[in-house]
């Protein structure tokens, strides 16, 4: 069944709005969106590392924060480029 192209519109101009929403909140909090990347990546690393019984857990905090710094590092390549 086809879309009807009006609806089609709207759903992407409503898209477009959000987005742009999502953007511009990230831009006024600044600080906190950075704090959360951080801390879904050290999440993330940490929940991925922690059955590994044979690491010490200070080896797993180390290595959730080298995971972090190279997600943020490729981050900040991309923006240079």
């Amino acid at each position: 069944m086809p879309i009807n192209p009006h609806l089609q519109r709207i759903v992407q101009e409503d898209n477009r709005r959000t987005v742009d929403d999502i953007r511009e909140g990230a831009s006024q909090n600044k600080i906190m969106s950075v704090g959360i990347v951080w801390l879904s990546g050290m999440t993330t690393s940490l929940a991925f590392s922690w059955p590994r019984p044979h690491m010490r857990t200070s080896v797993k905090i180390m290595h959730a924060r080298c995971w972090i710094g190279a997600l943020w590092t490729s981050i900040y390549i991309q923006k240079l480029l």
